[in-house]
């Protein structure tokens, strides 16, 4: 059976996009990422991101959420504060969307996505999503996605890139966040 087509045509598409971004609160960054797949590379960035920013200005979850605090207040608070998610996507960052993943199935029924309940968040308020591509990733495509958080698949991703590469990468990465894009207005 052939699965419809999310987006009637590009035009849509664009319609859909015209308001990303514009909600952001405050100065503070929110990085997202699967510990399972990326947390070598998510503690690398949050390390860069908080030489350039300033102490307590990027969300880690590791280390913006106190022992004994109630993480899911602490995520969401944060999340709606800042003025950019930061989403790390590896190679199998998408595997997680299936319900019959290979990867980590049994995981995926008796866990909760906290990577789709932030992208989530970010849409519903308005803050602004930038996609990292790590190891090598493609951005995975709009049928690869929950239908709610799909439309992230058509956001310009950044590569940061190991090695020599990964200065320069997290240069374009904190560029992007300093100066965000304007928008045509529809």
């Amino acid at each position: 059976m052939k699965r419809p087509r999310r987006s009637a045509s590009r035009v849509d598409a664009i319609h859909a996009g015209a308001a990303y971004g514009h909600g952001a609160k405050g100065d503070n960054v929110f990085l997202s990422y699967r510990r399972e797949e990326s947390a070598h590379v998510a503690g690398r960035i949050y390390d860069h991101l908080e030489r350039d920013l300033g102490a307590g200005h990027v969300f880690f979850d590791v280390e913006g959420i106190p022992i004994g605090g109630d993480f899911r207040h602490h995520i969401r608070s944060a999340l709606i504060e800042s003025r950019a998610l930061l989403v790390v996507i590896g190679h199998r960052w998408a595997a997680r969307f299936r319900p019959s993943a290979g990867w980590f199935s049994w995981r995926a029924v008796r866990t909760v996505d906290y990577v789709r309940i932030e992208i989530e968040l970010a849409l519903d308020h308005n803050v602004r999503i930038i996609p990292l591509l790590v190891d090598g990733a493609q951005m995975p495509g709009e049928r690869q996605m929950p239908d709610k958080i799909s439309q992230i698949c058509f956001y310009q991703a950044a590569p940061v890139r190991a090695g020599l590469d990964f200065r320069t990468d997290m240069v374009r990465v904190l560029d992007a966040i300093k100066n965000p894009p304007r928008h045509a207005t529809i």
